[in-house]
């Protein structure tokens, strides 16, 4: 498959074309859509887990029931719906539905549309990847209607794959898992400080040349032309609900502002005692809920509520389907399949004849990649890599610090493949998993490619 066959030129369709257009390309297909996936995948790691491993089919569904019920895990789908719906809830404000106008004016071609859309999901991911999964999202379908209403040939598949690319470069930001975690307490028995880890030059330098490599890759495919997937029509604007203005009270719309500027101040004092380290996805959550109360200032508690529920249905996807992929969680862990998929491919890495430090590099660069296939989740996967990473340090005798960036890199690079975390830009964009693969598969490719070879320069 090449870059120029992956997203095929539909110049001669009306716009208007329907998504098989698109899913009827040998290169996408064949590709099940995520919660299909998610059913298979659970199936395989529970065959794979009674074959291989010495777990019983019974002690098996009791470690699918433990994932999906573990602390915590149903909570987290709880706060994947929310930051979902209230960004979508967010995006219906007369203000920022006249931002989004403005920024989906600002690119005339295709290709500035993709690297518009691409610099602002991964700039987003930088500061916090949930933020990034909805403005990645949100983008790419404004970015894509703005420029097909100006009759701009636009390959929806490639801008949405754009506004997905946030996620394959979060772990170096400021909200990464792991060297978050190990500047405070490590596995290794000492504290890291970030200086070593997100403010190192390999990863400014990682994460700079996936930047740039993702954004040429997917310039390259935007000038395929328009793909005729269709955008999801826009929600109803907040001003013309059902529910009248004229129905709430002045006082009703005090209270509305007064209990958000509160809470934002709240947030705002602890940012500021706390530093950059408190930006949480409840932080996140908390804040577009309050800044939506503002937004939504003028038409009162009603219209925000209405809007709210309007939004409501694009979390449908990512509650459906988190707690099956806990559920294969909890099977990879107590099956002692992720530590197999570790060790393993650790092991073959370790014996290549390059230096110490590199190999162990690229050994936990790639079985980290590995294992985030069926442990997707930054945090979740560094608790139950960690020992493993701190014997391989112990046991070469390397640096711990670039082995916990290097962790990162590969965890952050699989999501490419991964359609978990794609659930969230999939609801809003009305995209399927199948019209991301080939844009995303090839950046997958070359990114990997690059990494690693930094990782041999560097290391």
């Amino acid at each position: 498959m090449t870059a120029s066959g992956s997203q095929p030129s539909l110049k001669s369709e009306p716009a208007a074309a329907t998504p098989s257009s698109s899913s009827s390309s040998s290169s996408s297909s064949w590709v099940p859509e995520p919660f299909v996936l998610a059913l298979g995948l659970l199936v395989v790691v529970v065959v794979v887990a009674v074959l291989v491993g010495s777990a019983t089919p019974s002690t098996v569904v009791e470690s699918a029931l433990k994932g999906m019920m573990a602390p915590g895990q149903l909570a987290f789908a709880l706060q994947m719906g929310l930051i979902l719906i209230a960004g979508s809830t967010l995006a219906q404000a007369p203000l920022v539905q006249r931002c989004l106008a403005g920024v989906a004016a600002m690119p005339s071609t295709a290709v500035q549309g993709v690297v518009l859309v691409a610099l602002c999901s991964m700039g987003a991911a930088l500061l916090n990847w949930g933020l990034s999964l909805v403005v990645g999202a949100i983008l790419a379908r404004e970015v894509t209607r703005g420029l097909r209403v100006r009759g701009v040939g636009v390959p929806y598949c490639v801008v949405g794959a754009a506004g997905y690319t946030g996620l394959s470069i979060w772990h170096g930001g400021l909200s990464g898992s792991a060297p978050l975690k190990v500047a405070t307490a490590s596995a290794f028995g000492e504290a890291i400080p970030i200086g070593e880890t997100l403010f190192s030059t390999p990863n400014v330098a990682v994460t700079v040349v996936s930047v740039l490599v993702m954004v040429a890759v997917l310039a390259r495919m935007a000038t395929n032309g328009d793909d005729g997937v269709p955008v999801p029509a826009p929600l109803v604007h907040a001003t013309t609900s059902t529910t009248s203005t004229t129905s709430t009270t002045v006082v009703g719309r005090l209270l509305f502002i007064v209990v958000a500027l509160l809470l934002l101040a709240a947030v705002g004092q602890r940012l500021w005692v706390q530093g950059g380290g408190a930006v949480t996805l409840d932080v996140v959550i908390v804040v577009a809920l309050m800044v939506g109360f503002v937004l939504f200032g003028r038409q009162g508690p009603e219209a925000y509520a209405a809007a709210f529920q309007r939004s409501s249905v694009e979390a449908a996807g990512v509650l459906l389907q988190f707690p099956l992929y806990f559920a294969v969680i909890g099977v990879a862990v107590d099956s002692g399949m992720v530590a197999m998929m570790a060790n393993g491919l650790s092991a073959l890495v370790l014996q290549l004849p390059i230096a110490t430090s590199t190999s162990a590099a690229l050994a936990t660069y790639w079985s980290a990649a590995a294992v985030n296939l069926v442990v997707p989740s930054g945090g979740g996967q560094w608790a139950v890599q960690a020992p493993l990473i701190a014997a391989t340090a112990e046991q070469v005798h390397v640096a711990k610090a670039p082995l916990v960036m290097a962790f990162g890199w590969g965890d952050q690079l699989t999501n490419l493949l991964q359609p978990f975390w794609a659930l969230p830009l999939l609801s809003i964009t009305g995209l399927q998993a199948r019209h991301l693969l080939p844009s995303t598969a090839w950046c997958f490719v070359v990114v990997g490619v690059g990494v690693s070879v930094l990782i041999g320069v560097m290391m």
